[in-house]
Formats: structure tokens, sequence, C-alpha cells
């Protein structure tokens, strides 16, 4: 996720809304799970070959 305005999606099963840096998804039980973005990482070299042959 990017710095972008807050964006809002509406579903039968509940609401989610995010922004670049965190978000929340509330289920129409009532239950909420909040969201974050963590920070860039790599993929290890040995499953970054399995993807590349992959693609290839």
């Amino acid at each position: 996720m990017t710095d972008v305005p807050q964006q809002q999606r509406t579903f039968k099963e509940g609401l989610l809304w995010f922004d670049g840096r965190q978000g929340e998804l509330r289920f129409a039980s009532g239950r909420t799970v909040k969201l974050a973005t963590e920070a860039d990482k790599t993929l290890p070299q040995p499953l970054m070959r399995l993807v590349n042959l992959h693609l290839s």
C-alpha cells in the first residue's frame, strides 16, 4: 500500500476500509480485524529462484 486517500468497500459480509498505511475489516457479526502494512521485504533466494522459474 502506498500513501493514498482512504478507500472503503462494502460487502454483504462486512465493511473494509484502508489507506496507504492501515485499514480495518469490520464483519457484519461485529468482529473487527485491524490491518497494517509491513516494511518492504525480499524473498529468500531459493524462493525467488522458484518464482522466477515458474514465471519463465
